[in-house]
């Protein structure tokens, strides 16, 4: 039970992490390569909601498999905000190549299956968010705060209205706000891997609107903070050369994309955000850049990080609490006498220890109960704390 309780608590951690960078630098394909880590790694399948116009055609080997089960939502017969806002919580249509499918809730088998939802991408969504807006001519209420519904969705078999409330705003502000609230839905699904696509933008920052890249979203405020709603946000640089060639008179331009883990900039000087969420003892080790990216091994580095940086834990727990204290060795419930008040003039109420003050100048600790002969260590605090010497009193 235990352990069960862990996993849970582990698995609803945020985890929601972005790739972006300009259209052909490979953000499809690491679909496609983290698919197979997790195919690998947990062996589980990956759900792709897909609201790009440039289709998965590098994933069809995965696809025809089965290890990756794609949704096109621009192809349902009327897209709605209802329909991508279930779309990014794991609901999913019973039919995925049915325009006009009703949805289903997930359940608890849906995440035994599944083990990596990928949604491409933050840009067309929010695109899609002006479009229906403006398809449906939505008159959004210059009050101080509005409520706005759509036509209900058939979710297992019964229709249901979503609304959507916020303050005085235009179509962008609702655009915005929405891909913001999405994003938090997508970091809670209890999957082992989220991931959005972006294309890459030029916005400025809020305040000092100075210029700053970032990915590609409705609105340019929002452009440089938009990487702070991801754990990972890696940014897929395409580098350009050319080569002359004598022979034909031709300039051949190549392209070669490659994927950045920390923040950089090009020529001009304007900062492309990244971070990786790497442990905070070895984040040093995770590399600058993947060339080619790949965005599986980097997923793959911060596993093995992990795994070091408990091993260090581990190591440092076990010897941190040797040579504090000499070990003592009790009875059950055998009370201990503290002939001193701790630093801070309170008494110690290390390592669990149940403190009662008889005398100003001696305090009465009660030990935990603990298995007969069993070694008791009294460890010190974090600030300059001298342990009091402990006498034990052996019973009559």
């Amino acid at each position: 039970m235990e352990g069960a309780t862990r996993m849970t608590l582990m698995r609803i951690r945020p985890k929601a992490d972005l790739i972006y960078g300009a259209s052909g630098t490979r953000k499809t394909s690491n679909i496609g390569l983290i698919a197979l880590y997790v195919w690998q790694k947990y062996h589980k399948r990956t759900r792709m909601i897909t609201l790009d116009g440039g289709g998965f055609d590098p994933l069809l080997s995965l696809v025809e498999e089965g290890i990756i089960i794609p949704w096109v939502l621009i192809g349902r017969n009327k897209l709605t905000t209802n329909v991508i806002d279930l779309a990014v919580q794991g609901y999913w249509p019973k039919e995925p190549d049915d325009p006009s499918s009703p949805l289903v809730s997930p359940t608890s088998a849906t995440w035994e299956d599944i083990g990596f939802y990928a949604i491409e991408g933050l840009t067309s969504m929010g695109d899609s968010f002006i479009r229906i807006l403006k398809r449906d001519k939505a008159s959004l209420s210059q009050d101080p705060s509005y409520t706005y519904s759509e036509e209900a969705v058939e979710v297992d078999g019964k229709k249901r209205v979503i609304s959507y409330s916020g303050g005085n705003m235009t179509y962008f502000g609702f655009a915005q706000d929405q891909l913001y609230d999405f994003v938090m839905k997508t970091h809670v699904l209890p999957c082992e891997k989220v991931l959005w696509t972006a294309l890459e933008g030029k916005g400025e920052e809020e305040g000092s609107r100075a210029p700053v890249y970032g990915p590609a979203i409705v609105g340019r405020k929002s452009t440089g903070k938009a990487t702070q709603w991801f754990g990972n946000s890696v940014h897929i640089e395409q580098l350009i050369s050319e080569k002359y060639d004598d022979k034909t008179k031709q300039t051949e331009v190549i392209e070669s994309p490659i994927m950045y883990t920390r923040t950089h900039a090009g020529k001009d000087k304007i900062p492309f955000p990244c971070k990786t969420r790497a442990p905070f003892q070895l984040a040093d080790k995770v590399p600058v850049t993947f060339d080619p990216p790949n965005m599986a091994a980097l997923y793959r580095k911060l596993d093995e990080l992990n795994e070091e940086a408990i091993r260090e834990v581990k190591k440092v727990s076990v010897s941190g609490t040797s040579g504090i204290i000499s070990s003592i060795s009790v009875n059950v419930n055998v009370p201990a006498v503290v002939p001193q008040a701790g630093a801070n003039g309170g008494a110690n109420t290390d390592a669990g220890l149940s403190v009662a003050p008889t005398a100003p100048d001696q305090i009465k600790v009660e030990l935990p109960v603990v298995s007969a002969l069993s070694s008791v260590s009294a460890v010190s605090a974090a600030h300059t704390f001298i342990p009091p010497r402990i006498l034990v009193k052996k019973p009559a």
